[in-house]
């Protein structure tokens, strides 16, 4: 299989996918948790996070909104064509945190144009290939998990993923979980039979 579990940050997404990668490991499943673009050692991906998060460290003064995502981009395209492509053609199942989708989300909150944003991730979308997830799981809450985050930025990031969930629900797989379990391991079991249950 291939999973891709999105949402914005604070709903539990990535402890989710991680857990799910036990789960699956447990029924005797072989799967690879891998976080998109990721931060990995020597890769485009951490060169673009540094200088998201710690710009002036990595010599950059600034990055414009539509820069930024563009960027995001290219190190997504590094990592489906070094390792993600090769991951969901194997025996693995590939839970993957993080698609395309959170590029376009981030995107549009932080002000890029929609048409731009899209001419950006069709790149990313031709990368894949005939590729796709075989779900996309979006996890939803009310409020973030243990984050100190302005509310209202961060529900403009839920109208975003909604708007953007239903869009795509023609085309694609789409589960939305809401995240009112009380453990990890609760949420991502019940994410996991969800799962099984849509594939079936």
């Amino acid at each position: 299989m291939f999973i891709a579990i999105e949402g914005p940050d604070g709903v539990g997404k990535t402890s989710i996918a991680k857990n799910v990668v036990q789960l699956l490991g447990e029924d005797g499943s072989h799967a690879v948790f891998e976080s998109f673009p990721g931060k990995n050692k020597g890769t485009i991906g951490e060169l673009v996070y540094r200088l998201h998060h710690e710009s002036a460290d990595a010599g950059v003064e600034q990055c414009t909104a539509t820069s930024l995502q563009a960027m995001h981009v290219a190190a997504h395209l590094d990592a489906i064509e070094r390792w993600l492509l090769p991951i969901a053609a194997s025996d693995s199942t590939l839970v993957l945190d993080r698609y395309w989708w959170s590029t376009w989300v981030y995107g549009m909150a932080g002000g890029v144009s929609e048409i731009i944003l899209d001419c950006l991730l069709q790149a990313e979308v031709e990368m894949w290939g005939r590729c796709q997830p075989d779900v996309i799981v979006l996890i939803e809450r009310d409020a973030p998990i243990d984050r100190k985050v302005a509310i209202n930025a961060w529900k403009q990031l839920v109208g975003y993923y909604d708007r953007l969930a239903n869009r795509e629900s023609k085309a694609q797989c789409i589960l939305r979980f809401e995240n009112t379990m009380e453990t990890v391991e609760e949420a991502s079991s019940k994410v996991l039979q969800l799962v099984k249950d849509r594939l079936n």
